[in-house]
């Protein structure tokens, strides 16, 4: 799949709603993550309304492939450290 059609399927998921659906949001971030596309996936990925362990593993590849693993995992502990109130674990991991 090209960018340009990626992005259609994507505008077309819009119109409808259905890039609120788990499955759906998954997928068009795996499709701008494998696109090549890391910042258009992770606006995606911040706009789901429910992130499961799918939405994370996705992510988490897509930055893999982009060459920025570390910078992934860093992020994704970040948000679970703030998320369960460990400001100063996720400042540590920020640091």
């Amino acid at each position: 799949m090209n960018v340009p059609n990626g992005v259609q399927i994507h505008g077309m998921c819009v119109i409808s709603s259905f890039d609120y659906a788990p499955i759906v949001g998954n997928s068009i971030v795996d499709m701008y993550s494998k696109c090549g596309r890391i910042k258009e996936a992770m606006t995606m990925f911040n706009v789901l309304p429910v992130r499961t362990l799918i939405s994370w593993n996705t992510i988490i590849a897509g930055y893999t492939l982009a060459g920025q693993g570390k910078a992934a995992i860093a992020g994704s502990l970040i948000d679970l450290y703030v998320k369960c109130g460990n400001v100063v674990g996720a400042q540590k991991v920020f640091n």
